[in-house]
């Protein structure tokens, strides 16, 4: 009988040990998003005209005014990229900046969703990085399309 206290105790903290790792896997997720990109070259002018259409679907707890999005191809724009500046920070990243040959990036934007017309904001640090204002609340387990 003596050890019961300790045998109570090791129930106790096993419990809750538990109970946070059931918690951990309940609150894990992952926003899902499918791509059909539409794309023509210009050869007169090296150019590409797209047209993206974007499948969103909200899986967090959280309902969402809006979604950020990375654009890639504005990233190669000029030194003041996040990705530039994730460059700059390795060893050898001015020389693998350099090296970069026919850098593009994005010239002009516009944003449907839903069928509606949607605003944008640019990140105030990173041109290759914009918010897309939705149009209404996107629920939790909502989709969206542009």
């Amino acid at each position: 009988m003596k050890y019961q206290p300790l045998r109570k105790s090791f129930l106790v903290i096993l419990s809750a040990c538990l109970l946070t790792i059931a918690h951990c896997q309940l609150i894990y997720w992952q926003q899902e998003v499918n791509y059909n990109i539409d794309v023509s070259l210009r050869d007169k002018d090296n150019t590409l005209a797209a047209f993206e259409k974007i499948e969103y679907t909200n899986n967090s707890p959280d309902s969402l005014k809006f979604i950020w999005f990375h654009l890639w191809p504005n990233a190669y724009k000029n030194e003041n990229t996040a990705f530039a500046k994730q460059i700059f920070r390795e060893k050898d990243g001015k020389k693998k900046w350099k090296d970069l040959k026919d850098k593009g990036w994005i010239d002009s934007l516009d944003f449907e969703v839903d069928g509606v017309k949607a605003k944008t904001e640019p990140d105030p640090e990173n041109i290759d990085i914009v918010k897309l204002l939705l149009p209404s609340i996107l629920a939790p387990g909502g989709k969206t399309f542009r």
